[in-house]
């Protein structure tokens, strides 16, 4: 920590004790006999406040607890020094069970000792005492609105001291806590303020026999509030945990692709060039948004098995024996079982898995006939395909796109698809001359790493209708196994 932060914190425990002493002792000055009464109404808010600590739940390190709505109740129909006992019992016991150390002690104290005072002044100021039968303060929606305006006053306050330590002690800035802390919470302070109001006016108007019913249900809702706060924290955590998880899978794509590209070069722009290509055939045919986006991520994977190859195999230009054509022909469940084991990509999987199938039933790795193929895996084969032919290479001569479309008539159907062919031949004439193919693919802006890992780590697979893999299945399916 910086030298500012350490003044900071050294200066924090003398502050917090003289805030802490100097409302204790506002507190006997200005206290009179008649705040603690009737006795009944203070044991039933003190009962309330003490409850209110089983009532508790931590959000990004605070501490949120339902014996606030007590506290305010008391500051609204008793007064100061209720109120602060009130405040300053509950905390006694809590920082006393959890065994907190004095930080946590003083923090503690001078907080529901403070904004309780302030809060029951306010409150003494707008209201005056509700049980003199010449006040009429406490005489219709002017008596309601003063509750309403304590509370929030107090919430405000009860939230800046808090926020101060935080700053302290952890330097969490002012800003995110009120995003992190304080607006999760808020619309459920919002309503508790509306039941504290109604409690107030049903003990005013009714008496306490009425008001110990709405006090019941005041209750029964705060405990209701805390367990939906500690559910949409744990649901956060989770998702924290999902997405750290996701990232490092979708990382290990993106760094078997770079891998890959360091031993065969251009394998980067040929995994982006497949996607596109793949992506706009998938578009072409009507395929949904959900596939086109499952074929786009499949043809930026779809190599990643070839990082099994031994270098003269995955450079080879010539002939290649038995064994290494073996090898080359488990490449696709290579690469389908590592694309597979990420979260939302089974569909991709099973994608890759079968993109070296052939229309005459020929392929590998499962001799699948015609349709029988999953028709995004002929897509992208036809897109691998014609990149594969019309590419810079280093190692093979590059075709015009008018000879690849060529190429692809020679092997439709008998390789491709004979529709998807005429399909993607005329996709790509019908902009014209110049953009027949793409030379300047770049893999990472395909990627689009950061979202993607959104989109997984929230449930949407790779698309746009949240289904992922609970529709499409998690790990691919399992292939025939090859003979030799």
């Amino acid at each position: 920590m910086s030298g500012t932060p350490k003044i900071a914190k050294l200066l924090y425990y003398p502050c917090a004790a003289l805030l802490l002493a100097g409302s204790l002792a506002a507190t006997v000055l200005i206290a009179k006999g008649e705040e603690w009464h009737p006795l009944s109404l203070v044991l039933l808010l003190a009962a309330l406040a003490m409850a209110g600590q089983h009532l508790m739940v931590t959000i990004r390190g605070q501490v949120v607890t339902a014996a606030f709505v007590a506290v305010v109740l008391s500051m609204c129909l008793l007064g100061p020094a209720p109120a602060v006992a009130c405040g300053i019992a509950p905390m006694i016991y809590n920082s006393a069970a959890r065994r907190l150390p004095f930080a946590d002690w003083l923090s503690n104290l001078s907080t529901y000792a403070f904004f309780p005072l302030v809060g029951a002044l306010l409150a003494r100021a707008l209201i005056g005492n509700v049980h003199d039968p010449y006040n009429h303060a406490t005489q219709g929606f002017g008596f309601a609105l003063a509750v309403f305006v304590v509370f929030l006053a107090s919430l405000a306050i009860n939230f800046l001291l808090i926020a101060v330590t935080s700053r302290v002690f952890w330097g969490r800035r002012f800003g995110d806590q009120i995003v992190h802390v304080l607006v999760p919470v808020l619309p459920a302070e919002l309503a508790a303020a509306l039941f504290t109001t109604l409690a107030a006016v049903v003990y005013v108007r009714l008496g306490i026999a009425w008001s110990l019913g709405s006090v019941l249900a005041l209750a029964i809702f705060q405990l209701l509030v805390v367990r939906l706060i500690r559910a949409e924290d744990v649901a956060e955590q989770l998702r924290s945990t999902v997405y750290a998880l996701v990232s490092s899978q979708v990382g290990t794509i993106k760094a078997a692709v770079k891998f890959l590209d360091a031993r065969d070069p251009g394998s980067e722009r040929h995994a982006a060039t497949v996607a596109i290509y793949a992506r706009e055939l998938a578009a072409e045919v009507g395929c949904s948004k959900e596939d086109q986006h499952y074929v786009h991520a499949a043809g930026l994977a779809h190599d990643i098995g070839r990082l099994a190859f031994h270098d003269h195999v995955l450079r080879a230009e010539g002939v290649v024996d038995d064994e290494d054509w073996r090898e080359i022909r488990r490449h696709p469940i290579e690469g389908s079982s590592w694309v597979g084991h990420i979260h939302g990509y089974g569909p991709v999987a099973d994608i890759i898995l079968s993109h070296h199938e052939r229309w005459d039933g020929l392929g590998y790795p499962d001799q699948f006939i015609g349709p029988e193929i999953p028709l995004l895996s002929r897509i992208l084969a036809i897109c691998e395909a014609f990149d594969a032919m019309t590419a810079r290479q280093t190692y093979r001569p590059r075709m015009t796109a008018q000879d690849a479309f060529e190429q692809l008539r020679m092997g439709a159907g008998s390789q491709f698809d004979p529709d998807l062919v005429e399909t993607f031949i005329a996709m790509r004439r019908r902009n014209g001359p110049m953009h027949l193919t793409i030379d300047d693919a770049d893999f990472d802006a395909e990627l689009n790493f950061e979202r993607r890992v959104g989109l997984l780590a929230d449930g949407d697979g790779d698309g746009d209708t949240g289904n992922g893999s609970a529709k499409r299945g998690f790990i691919p399916r399992l292939t025939k196994r090859m003979g030799s």
